[in-house]
């Protein structure tokens, strides 16, 4: 090849790669503007999906607020609406425990017992059916406890009986031979769930009977039967019994009222007891509804005994700490615990309670949680972190405080047990021989006081917490009462300061002195303003306040007229002494009032017993009341005043 055809070759070459370069170039920016073109689109989506992520962040955050706002509003509503329905029901039931004093015919008794016994029924369900949300979300809890199935039946039954007598409807209730005497359920969901079917039974129905029967199906299924002969359902509706805020018949709602919320309720409540529910009907016939639930035998199980029981005196070294910061609620619990034969030291806060453990050694520590200088938590967190005591040495929670939240607390804390204030005497003990392996039998002992009612309180209730001393009973409600007066006003000026964690504490003392007392209507109120203030920080209105006051004022009213067994016990015959010793003894309630009112006033009690004159016995009548009002100053200032004159006498 020449040297001009190599030379023509080159330059063909050299045209063709320009040619590819530029090519080349030529896709490189159009592909380089295309990505340009495609990042710009991209990056304004990334805005705009930026943009749309924070408008629906928004709107989700708005949405939670209403949600919250709307929430808090259902509780108030709801709290509110507890206090409504309770107060007016605590009220016909004070009216019935009143009536049942009065000299009444023996039939106008049993209908006085049926109303009460209807009426007790009533608020039990109240507390729970009243917040509806709380069935929704099942966060009711069960809790099971052996049930003496027969007397149980025909007490359910009663009222309904009547209503049915009432509509001239025949009333029949059965329970098989083959179910046992003692059964393990829940007895507020069964009574909940036999009201609801035999409310329904008596409102539907116009003529012929309505039956219930309980009888056993297999080995540990029970089968609940409630059937009627009244305007039945239509196979067409027979499927929306169930269903909430639903009637079969829209005419139903018209003709007999109600909500539709019971059957559904019902449901549900069988279902937390893992039973099951189904319905028969027949339209213008009637209806069956049938309920199974699995129960445990209670074997060997007495329903009345434990509360009433104590201890014999050969396990007297069982040995139990009792940190309990109000002087009442000590009383109460170390009477009960000592009575059926414990040994018990007090502690009145969590910082006292670690040095007694530091020092002495005991078989169970029951523990309050709200406590001044260290609560319960916090000091059984110390005592089980640092192991100053046996692992195997139980700490039990006995609080006022009771939701499930405070429960889960507790034992994340190292508590082993909890007990809700007001104290149910069984319950304790029943923990007690548990988490103790207490194993010694049982001696029986008489807690029954006859002929003493008080309005709004259950003597029974509360003896069963005092070992059945009536005499202790007596002045504990005394001093109760005086103490009411110190917190009301305390309140009143917490309230006014806004000192919400001071309004709670007082609440908190109110509700579980109340109730260890038997004041369980007014324990109730309490706790429910304390629900309010603590969850929705709402004060409680006047009208909620002064439905509070005015039972403590009934209490304090009826009260007064009961004769003080004190009084009753003591001797006509005063002990004769010179004055040389009641000096002595005045100086020794003095000092011991410096320490602790209630070694003071056992030491004015047996000054009170001397021979003294006039002056002088009023004077320590004087203080006597002042202590009982924990009014130290004023005590003091008597004692003193009756020391100086009989000294002045003397010179």
């Amino acid at each position: 090849m020449s040297d001009s055809e190599e030379v023509a070759k080159l330059h063909r070459r050299l045209a063709r790669e320009r040619a590819a370069r530029k090519e080349a170039e030529r896709l490189l920016e159009e592909k380089s503007s295309a990505l340009y073109e495609k990042n710009l689109e991209l990056y304004s989506l990334s805005e705009s999906l930026e943009k749309l992520v924070a408008e629906r962040t928004m709107q989700m955050q708005n949405a939670r607020d209403e949600a919250l706002t709307a929430l808090k509003v259902k509780t108030n509503f709801i709290a509110n609406m507890s206090h409504e329905l309770r107060t007016p029901l605590n009220g016909v039931l004070g009216i019935m425990t009143l009536l049942k004093g009065e000299a009444l015919t023996n039939e106008q008794q049993e209908l006085i017992r049926i109303a009460e016994s209807s009426g007790k029924h009533l608020l039990e369900v109240i507390n729970d059916i009243l917040d509806f949300s709380k069935i929704e979300a099942n966060k009711i809890t069960i809790e099971v406890a052996p049930l003496e199935i027969r007397p149980y039946i025909k007490e359910v039954v009663s009222p309904f009986a009547l209503q049915a007598k009432q509509k001239g409807i025949n009333f029949v209730f059965s329970v098989d031979d083959a179910v046992e005497t003692h059964l393990v359920t829940d007895k507020l969901r069964v009574t909940q769930i036999i009201t609801n079917l035999l409310s329904n039974a008596i409102k539907f129905t116009d003529k012929g009977e309505v039956n219930l029967s309980f009888m056993k199906r297999n080995v540990g299924v029970y089968q609940l039967v409630v059937s009627d002969t009244g305007i039945g359902i239509s196979k067409e509706n027979i499927n929306a019994v169930f269903e909430a805020f639903e009637q079969a018949d829209t005419s139903i709602t018209r003709e007999f009222g109600g909500t539709g919320l019971g059957m559904n309720i019902t449901k549900r409540l069988v279902d937390m007891l893992d039973g099951k529910i189904y319905v028969e009907s027949q339209l213008k016939k009637g209806t069956s509804f049938f309920v199974e639930l699995a129960m445990e035998i209670a074997e060997g199980h007495s329903i009345k005994n434990d509360a009433d029981r104590v201890l014999p005196a050969d396990i007297v070294d069982l040995h139990l700490l009792l940190v309990e910061d109000h002087k009442v609620n000590q009383l109460v619990a170390q009477r009960l615990l000592e009575g059926w034969g414990f040994k018990v030291s007090v502690a009145e806060n969590g910082l006292k309670a670690i040095e007694l453990v530091k020092s002495q050694s005991f078989n169970g520590i029951l523990m309050d949680l709200q406590m001044p200088l260290m609560g319960g938590m916090e000091a059984t967190q110390i005592i089980r972190k640092e192991q100053l005591i046996p692992n195997d040495t139980p700490i039990i929670a006995m609080t006022a405080h009771s939701s499930d939240e405070h429960i889960k607390e507790c034992l994340d804390a190292g508590m082993q047990a909890h007990i809700s204030k007001p104290i149910d005497t069984t319950h304790l003990l029943n923990v007690l021989k548990m988490h103790i392996r207490m194993k010694v039998p049982l001696i029986e002992q008489d807690t029954s006081v006859n002929h003493v009612e008080l309005i709004h309180v259950d003597i029974e209730d509360g003896l069963s917490r005092v070992g059945g001393d009536w005499l202790l009973l007596y002045d504990l409600i005394g001093r109760f009462l005086n103490e009411l007066t110190v917190l009301d006003k305390n309140f009143t000026e917490a309230q006014s300061k806004q000192e919400i964690q001071t309004a709670l504490s007082i609440f908190h003392k109110i509700k579980g002195s109340a109730g260890n007392l038997g004041m369980n209507s007014l324990s109730t109120i309490v706790a429910d303003l304390e629900m309010l203030l603590f969850n929705s920080q709402v004060w409680p209105d006047e009208q909620a306040l002064h439905r509070f006051r005015t039972i403590v004022s009934e209490i304090r009213a009826d009260f007064s007229t009961l004769a003080n067994p004190k009084q009753e016990n003591e001797t006509h015959n005063k002990i004769k002494v010179s004055d040389t010793k009641v000096i002595e003894q005045i100086t020794t309630v003095l000092s011991s009032l410096k320490q602790d009112v209630f070694a003071a006033e056992d030491a004015l009690t047996e000054l009170l017993a001397y021979e003294l004159g006039t002056d002088i016995r009023a004077l320590l009548s004087e203080a006597e009341l002042s202590m009982q009002q924990f009014d130290i100053e004023k005590a003091s200032a008597a004692l003193t005043k009756a020391k100086q004159l009989l000294e002045s006498t003397n010179e």
